[in-house]
Protein backbone atom coordinates (compact mmCIF):
# COMPACT_ATOMS: atom_id res chain seq x y z
CA UNK A 1 0.00 0.00 0.00
CA UNK A 2 2.85 2.41 0.91
CA UNK A 3 4.71 2.15 -2.53
CA UNK A 4 1.49 2.48 -4.46
CA UNK A 5 1.27 6.14 -2.06
CA UNK A 6 4.56 6.93 -3.17
CA UNK A 7 4.13 6.12 -6.80
CA UNK A 8 1.01 8.26 -6.64
CA UNK A 9 2.63 11.15 -4.56
CA UNK A 10 5.42 10.61 -7.52
CA UNK A 11 3.16 10.96 -10.44
CA UNK A 12 1.40 14.10 -8.85
CA UNK A 13 4.89 16.19 -9.56
CA UNK A 14 5.28 15.21 -13.23
CA UNK A 15 4.72 17.74 -15.82
CA UNK A 16 3.73 20.46 -13.93
CA UNK A 17 5.92 23.93 -14.14
CA UNK A 18 4.81 24.69 -10.55
CA UNK A 19 6.76 21.36 -10.26
CA UNK A 20 10.06 23.48 -12.02
CA UNK A 21 9.27 26.56 -10.20
CA UNK A 22 9.34 25.21 -7.19
CA UNK A 23 13.04 23.29 -7.36
CA UNK A 24 14.34 26.55 -8.79
CA UNK A 25 12.97 28.58 -5.86
CA UNK A 26 13.94 26.27 -3.09
CA UNK A 27 17.39 25.52 -4.84
CA UNK A 28 18.17 29.34 -4.37
CA UNK A 29 16.91 29.59 -0.91
CA UNK A 30 18.97 26.73 -0.08
CA UNK A 31 21.87 28.46 -1.70
CA UNK A 32 21.50 31.98 -0.22
CA UNK A 33 21.73 29.98 3.13
CA UNK A 34 24.84 27.55 2.46
CA UNK A 35 27.11 30.28 0.75
CA UNK A 36 26.96 33.35 3.16
CA UNK A 37 27.02 30.87 6.32
CA UNK A 38 30.30 28.96 4.41
CA UNK A 39 31.84 32.82 3.57
CA UNK A 40 31.27 33.56 7.65
CA UNK A 41 32.79 30.11 8.86
CA UNK A 42 35.90 30.11 5.91
CA UNK A 43 36.60 34.12 7.14
CA UNK A 44 36.34 33.26 10.87
CA UNK A 45 38.32 30.41 10.82
CA UNK A 46 40.94 31.46 8.31
CA UNK A 47 41.54 34.71 10.17
CA UNK A 48 42.14 33.27 13.63
CA UNK A 49 44.22 30.52 12.01
CA UNK A 50 46.29 32.86 9.87
CA UNK A 51 46.87 35.29 12.78
CA UNK A 52 47.62 32.87 15.59
CA UNK A 53 50.45 31.12 13.05
CA UNK A 54 52.05 34.35 12.03
CA UNK A 55 53.43 34.34 15.24
CA UNK A 56 55.18 37.21 15.25
CA UNK A 57 51.66 39.31 16.05
CA UNK A 58 51.67 36.79 19.55
CA UNK A 59 55.10 38.71 20.51
CA UNK A 60 55.70 41.74 22.16
CA UNK A 61 58.70 43.52 21.63
CA UNK A 62 60.32 46.02 25.18
CA UNK A 63 63.17 47.88 23.16
CA UNK A 64 64.14 50.09 25.78
CA UNK A 65 67.21 48.44 28.01
CA UNK A 66 66.22 50.47 30.75
CA UNK A 67 63.06 49.02 31.22
CA UNK A 68 63.42 45.33 31.01
CA UNK A 69 64.20 44.94 34.76
CA UNK A 70 61.02 46.90 35.31
CA UNK A 71 59.13 44.46 32.72
CA UNK A 72 60.68 41.89 34.96
CA UNK A 73 59.07 42.99 38.24
CA UNK A 74 55.99 42.59 36.85
CA UNK A 75 55.94 38.90 37.16
CA UNK A 76 54.05 38.94 33.72
CA UNK A 77 55.13 35.37 33.01
CA UNK A 78 52.72 34.39 36.19
CA UNK A 79 49.93 35.81 33.30
CA UNK A 80 47.73 33.32 32.25
CA UNK A 81 48.07 34.18 28.45
CA UNK A 82 51.74 34.73 28.70
CA UNK A 83 53.47 31.89 27.52
CA UNK A 84 57.43 33.03 28.25
CA UNK A 85 59.37 36.03 28.35
CA UNK A 86 62.86 35.85 26.57
CA UNK A 87 65.13 38.59 27.80
CA UNK A 88 67.31 38.83 24.37
CA UNK A 89 65.37 38.11 21.18
CA UNK A 90 68.62 36.52 19.64
CA UNK A 91 67.82 33.64 22.42
CA UNK A 92 64.84 32.87 19.78
CA UNK A 93 66.32 32.96 16.73
CA UNK A 94 69.74 32.11 15.11
CA UNK A 95 71.06 31.67 11.85
CA UNK A 96 73.24 28.91 10.63
CA UNK A 97 74.80 27.27 7.18
CA UNK A 98 74.15 24.16 6.28
CA UNK A 99 76.83 23.14 4.13
CA UNK A 100 76.04 19.92 2.64
CA UNK A 101 73.25 21.83 0.52
CA UNK A 102 74.61 25.43 0.35
CA UNK A 103 77.41 27.30 2.32
CA UNK A 104 76.43 30.41 1.37
CA UNK A 105 72.55 30.35 2.55
CA UNK A 106 71.39 30.53 6.20
CA UNK A 107 69.00 27.89 7.84
CA UNK A 108 67.14 29.40 10.21
CA UNK A 109 66.58 28.12 13.75
CA UNK A 110 63.94 29.05 15.98
CA UNK A 111 63.47 28.17 19.92
CA UNK A 112 60.97 25.51 20.58
CA UNK A 113 58.04 27.56 22.92
CA UNK A 114 54.81 26.17 23.19
CA UNK A 115 51.96 27.97 20.87
CA UNK A 116 55.55 29.17 18.45
CA UNK A 117 55.83 25.71 17.29
CA UNK A 118 53.67 23.82 14.31
CA UNK A 119 52.61 20.60 14.95
CA UNK A 120 54.85 17.56 14.13
CA UNK A 121 53.24 15.47 11.06
CA UNK A 122 56.22 12.94 10.87
CA UNK A 123 58.38 11.70 13.58
CA UNK A 124 58.14 13.39 16.81
CA UNK A 125 58.68 16.65 18.78
CA UNK A 126 61.90 17.83 20.35
CA UNK A 127 63.26 15.38 23.34
CA UNK A 128 66.62 15.73 23.22
CA UNK A 129 68.84 19.36 23.36
CA UNK A 130 70.52 17.99 19.97
CA UNK A 131 67.20 17.49 17.98
CA UNK A 132 65.69 19.65 15.86
CA UNK A 133 62.26 19.54 13.41
CA UNK A 134 61.74 21.32 10.11
CA UNK A 135 59.33 22.10 7.23
CA UNK A 136 58.80 18.80 5.42
CA UNK A 137 59.92 20.77 2.06
CA UNK A 138 62.47 23.26 2.88
CA UNK A 139 63.49 26.38 1.01
CA UNK A 140 66.96 28.40 1.53
CA UNK A 141 66.28 32.01 1.67
CA UNK A 142 62.83 33.33 0.17
CA UNK A 143 60.68 31.31 -1.07
CA UNK A 144 57.73 31.60 -3.67
CA UNK A 145 54.79 28.96 -4.00
CA UNK A 146 55.44 29.28 -7.86
CA UNK A 147 58.58 27.00 -7.14
CA UNK A 148 57.53 24.33 -4.92
CA UNK A 149 59.12 22.04 -7.40
CA UNK A 150 63.05 23.47 -6.21
CA UNK A 151 62.15 22.71 -2.19
CA UNK A 152 64.23 20.00 -0.63
CA UNK A 153 62.52 17.05 0.46
CA UNK A 154 63.38 16.38 4.05
CA UNK A 155 61.71 12.98 4.71
CA UNK A 156 65.37 11.75 3.96
CA UNK A 157 66.83 13.89 6.53
CA UNK A 158 64.60 12.37 8.89
CA UNK A 159 65.75 10.65 12.40
CA UNK A 160 69.49 11.12 10.44
CA UNK A 161 71.88 13.54 12.13
CA UNK A 162 73.51 16.60 9.84
CA UNK A 163 76.28 19.11 10.29
CA UNK A 164 75.87 23.17 10.88
CA UNK A 165 78.04 25.48 11.29
CA UNK A 166 77.98 29.17 12.72
CA UNK A 167 80.45 32.20 12.48
CA UNK A 168 81.51 34.47 15.18
CA UNK A 169 83.06 37.51 14.75
CA UNK A 170 85.50 37.43 17.76
CA UNK A 171 87.20 40.69 16.70
CA UNK A 172 87.49 43.24 14.25
CA UNK A 173 90.07 41.06 11.88
CA UNK A 174 89.29 37.54 13.17
CA UNK A 175 86.21 35.00 12.68
CA UNK A 176 85.90 31.91 14.80
CA UNK A 177 83.61 28.58 13.49
CA UNK A 178 81.64 26.52 15.20
CA UNK A 179 80.20 23.07 13.94
CA UNK A 180 77.23 21.57 15.35
CA UNK A 181 75.71 17.85 14.68
CA UNK A 182 72.15 17.96 15.32
CA UNK A 183 69.53 15.15 14.28
CA UNK A 184 66.46 15.93 12.37
CA UNK A 185 63.48 14.07 14.80
CA UNK A 186 60.30 15.34 13.17
CA UNK A 187 58.79 17.38 10.31
CA UNK A 188 55.65 20.10 10.06
CA UNK A 189 53.43 21.20 7.27
CA UNK A 190 55.21 24.61 6.20
CA UNK A 191 52.11 26.10 4.67
CA UNK A 192 50.31 26.24 8.15
CA UNK A 193 52.59 28.56 9.12
CA UNK A 194 54.59 29.78 5.87
CA UNK A 195 57.62 29.01 7.61
CA UNK A 196 59.38 27.35 4.63
CA UNK A 197 63.32 28.16 5.86
CA UNK A 198 62.83 27.92 9.40
CA UNK A 199 63.60 24.78 11.54
CA UNK A 200 62.74 24.78 15.77
CA UNK A 201 65.53 23.58 18.59
CA UNK A 202 65.42 22.98 22.03
CA UNK A 203 65.91 26.27 24.40
CA UNK A 204 69.89 25.69 24.90
CA UNK A 205 70.43 24.75 22.13
CA UNK A 206 69.31 27.64 20.28
CA UNK A 207 70.54 29.57 23.09
CA UNK A 208 73.83 28.05 22.49
CA UNK A 209 74.00 29.33 19.27
CA UNK A 210 73.11 32.70 20.12
CA UNK A 211 75.97 33.06 22.46
CA UNK A 212 78.71 31.54 19.53
CA UNK A 213 77.37 33.61 17.01
CA UNK A 214 77.61 37.21 19.27
CA UNK A 215 79.87 39.44 17.57
CA UNK A 216 82.47 41.99 19.91
CA UNK A 217 80.87 44.51 18.84
CA UNK A 218 77.44 43.52 19.43
CA UNK A 219 74.92 46.09 19.76
CA UNK A 220 71.56 45.47 17.70
CA UNK A 221 68.72 47.53 19.48
CA UNK A 222 65.57 45.40 17.82
CA UNK A 223 67.30 41.93 18.74
CA UNK A 224 68.29 42.59 21.98
CA UNK A 225 64.73 43.43 22.30
CA UNK A 226 63.34 41.13 25.37
CA UNK A 227 59.99 39.60 23.94
CA UNK A 228 56.61 38.88 25.72
CA UNK A 229 55.20 35.72 23.77
CA UNK A 230 52.03 35.67 24.36
CA UNK A 231 49.47 32.48 23.61
CA UNK A 232 46.49 34.05 21.24
CA UNK A 233 47.11 36.84 19.24
CA UNK A 234 43.64 38.35 21.19
CA UNK A 235 45.21 38.35 24.32
CA UNK A 236 47.83 40.34 23.44
CA UNK A 237 46.01 43.29 24.47
CA UNK A 238 45.38 42.31 27.59
CA UNK A 239 49.08 42.28 28.52
CA UNK A 240 49.88 45.31 26.50
CA UNK A 241 47.36 47.11 29.20
CA UNK A 242 49.33 46.04 31.68
CA UNK A 243 52.51 47.73 30.25
CA UNK A 244 50.52 51.01 29.47
CA UNK A 245 49.12 50.99 33.22
CA UNK A 246 53.07 50.85 33.96
CA UNK A 247 54.38 53.12 31.24
CA UNK A 248 56.58 50.92 29.69
CA UNK A 249 57.03 51.06 25.77
CA UNK A 250 56.50 48.02 23.77
CA UNK A 251 56.45 47.33 20.30
CA UNK A 252 54.03 45.10 18.66
CA UNK A 253 52.70 44.61 15.17
CA UNK A 254 49.75 46.76 13.69
CA UNK A 255 47.03 44.48 13.49
CA UNK A 256 43.34 46.02 12.63
CA UNK A 257 41.62 43.31 15.00
CA UNK A 258 38.45 45.83 15.05
CA UNK A 259 38.19 45.69 11.11
CA UNK A 260 38.87 42.14 11.20
CA UNK A 261 36.17 41.48 13.67
CA UNK A 262 33.99 44.36 12.33
CA UNK A 263 34.18 42.26 8.99
CA UNK A 264 33.26 38.75 10.62
CA UNK A 265 30.26 40.34 12.63
CA UNK A 266 29.09 42.10 9.10
CA UNK A 267 29.38 38.43 7.66
CA UNK A 268 27.57 36.62 10.19
CA UNK A 269 24.48 39.40 10.56
CA UNK A 270 24.22 39.12 6.35
CA UNK A 271 24.19 35.06 6.57
CA UNK A 272 21.28 35.04 9.57
CA UNK A 273 19.45 38.00 7.42
CA UNK A 274 19.84 35.30 4.44
CA UNK A 275 18.72 32.82 7.08
CA UNK A 276 15.65 34.37 7.90
CA UNK A 277 14.42 35.51 4.49
CA UNK A 278 15.18 32.22 2.84
CA UNK A 279 13.06 30.66 5.71
CA UNK A 280 10.24 33.03 5.12
CA UNK A 281 10.47 32.54 1.01
CA UNK A 282 10.49 28.86 2.06
CA UNK A 283 7.35 28.98 3.65
CA UNK A 284 5.62 31.04 0.85
CA UNK A 285 6.41 28.75 -1.70
CA UNK A 286 5.47 25.51 0.54
CA UNK A 287 2.12 27.35 1.09
CA UNK A 288 1.54 27.86 -2.30
CA UNK A 289 2.52 24.77 -4.03
CA UNK A 290 0.59 22.94 -1.55
CA UNK A 291 -2.65 24.97 -2.15
CA UNK A 292 -2.31 24.06 -5.73
CA UNK A 293 -2.94 20.69 -4.42
CA UNK A 294 -6.11 21.27 -3.74
CA UNK A 295 -8.40 19.85 -6.21
CA UNK A 296 -5.99 16.26 -5.83
CA UNK A 297 -6.92 16.54 -2.30
CA UNK A 298 -10.25 16.29 -3.16
CA UNK A 299 -10.18 13.47 -5.93
CA UNK A 300 -8.41 11.49 -3.17
CA UNK A 301 -11.14 11.87 -0.88
CA UNK A 302 -13.63 11.27 -3.39
CA UNK A 303 -11.44 7.97 -3.74
CA UNK A 304 -12.17 6.86 -0.48
CA UNK A 305 -8.72 8.05 0.95
CA UNK A 306 -8.30 9.06 4.85
CA UNK A 307 -7.10 12.22 6.46
CA UNK A 308 -3.74 10.79 7.23
CA UNK A 309 -3.45 8.85 4.02
CA UNK A 310 -3.85 12.02 1.48
CA UNK A 311 -2.10 14.38 4.36
CA UNK A 312 0.91 11.50 3.73
CA UNK A 313 0.78 11.59 -0.09
CA UNK A 314 1.18 15.12 -0.14
CA UNK A 315 3.71 15.44 2.55
CA UNK A 316 5.58 12.92 0.40
CA UNK A 317 4.92 14.92 -2.65
CA UNK A 318 6.71 18.19 -1.68
CA UNK A 319 9.59 15.80 0.20
CA UNK A 320 10.13 14.63 -2.99
CA UNK A 321 11.14 17.90 -4.50
CA UNK A 322 13.12 19.68 -1.21
CA UNK A 323 15.14 16.41 -2.00
CA UNK A 324 15.87 17.35 -5.66
CA UNK A 325 16.33 20.70 -4.25
CA UNK A 326 18.77 19.84 -1.66
CA UNK A 327 20.69 17.62 -4.10
CA UNK A 328 20.97 20.76 -6.76
CA UNK A 329 21.86 22.92 -4.35
CA UNK A 330 24.60 21.17 -2.27
CA UNK A 331 26.35 19.95 -5.84
CA UNK A 332 26.24 23.60 -6.85
CA UNK A 333 27.97 25.06 -3.53
CA UNK A 334 30.17 22.27 -3.91
CA UNK A 335 31.28 22.93 -7.21
CA UNK A 336 31.82 26.54 -6.52
CA UNK A 337 33.91 25.38 -3.13
CA UNK A 338 36.33 23.68 -5.63
CA UNK A 339 36.45 26.37 -8.46
CA UNK A 340 37.69 29.01 -5.79
CA UNK A 341 39.78 26.71 -4.04
CA UNK A 342 41.63 25.75 -7.83
CA UNK A 343 41.62 29.01 -8.71
CA UNK A 344 43.68 30.20 -4.95
CA UNK A 345 45.92 27.40 -4.96
CA UNK A 346 46.86 27.34 -8.78
CA UNK A 347 46.73 30.65 -10.13
CA UNK A 348 46.46 33.17 -7.16
CA UNK A 349 49.33 30.72 -5.21
CA UNK A 350 47.48 30.26 -1.79
CA UNK A 351 48.09 27.01 -1.03
CA UNK A 352 46.40 27.15 1.98
CA UNK A 353 43.16 28.48 0.60
CA UNK A 354 40.40 26.06 2.06
CA UNK A 355 36.37 27.32 2.08
CA UNK A 356 34.67 25.98 4.78
CA UNK A 357 31.16 24.74 4.11
CA UNK A 358 28.77 25.49 7.31
CA UNK A 359 27.45 21.38 7.20
CA UNK A 360 25.58 21.89 10.53
CA UNK A 361 23.70 25.20 8.85
CA UNK A 362 22.58 22.69 5.95
CA UNK A 363 21.37 19.96 7.93
CA UNK A 364 19.58 22.56 10.12
CA UNK A 365 17.76 24.23 7.25
CA UNK A 366 16.75 20.73 5.96
CA UNK A 367 15.22 20.15 9.08
CA UNK A 368 13.41 23.21 9.11
CA UNK A 369 12.11 23.11 5.52
CA UNK A 370 11.00 19.54 6.30
CA UNK A 371 9.36 20.40 9.44
CA UNK A 372 7.55 23.22 7.63
CA UNK A 373 6.47 21.13 4.57
CA UNK A 374 5.19 19.00 6.98
CA UNK A 375 3.20 21.96 9.90
CA UNK A 376 1.63 23.18 6.14
CA UNK A 377 0.46 20.16 4.82
CA UNK A 378 -1.29 18.84 7.79
CA UNK A 379 -2.91 22.68 8.24
CA UNK A 380 -4.14 22.33 4.75
CA UNK A 381 -5.34 18.87 4.16
CA UNK A 382 -7.26 19.59 7.27
CA UNK A 383 -8.74 22.54 5.94
CA UNK A 384 -9.52 20.83 2.67
CA UNK A 385 -11.40 17.83 4.38
CA UNK A 386 -13.62 20.71 6.13
CA UNK A 387 -14.61 22.08 2.34
CA UNK A 388 -17.04 20.40 0.36
CA UNK A 389 -15.68 18.31 -2.70
CA UNK A 390 -17.78 20.27 -5.10
CA UNK A 391 -16.40 23.50 -3.70
CA UNK A 392 -12.77 22.62 -4.14
CA UNK A 393 -13.19 21.43 -7.73
CA UNK A 394 -15.59 24.16 -8.92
Amino acid sequence: MSKDLLKLAHISNKKTAKKIVFIIIVTITFVLVYIPFSLYKTYDEASNFLMNNSYSVKMIQIIREDQKEDVLKLNLQDEAHVVTIIKDMNEYYAAVYWPEQNKNLTLGIFQNIDSFVPSVIKGHSIINEDEIICPNRLAFGAYDDKYVEDLLDMEKYLNKEIEIKNYQKISKDEIKEYTYKVKIVGLFDPTLNYNYNGCYGSRDFVKKLYEDWKPYNYDDAYYKAMTIFVDDYRNVSKITNILNENKIDYSVPNIEIFFMDSIVNSVYILSVAFFIISTITLYIYVVNYIKSKRKNIALYRALGYSYSTIQFIIYYGVFELLLISYAISSFFVLAIKYVIQYFARKIVNFATFDIKISYLIMALFVVISLFITFIVSIRIVRNCMKEEIRDILA
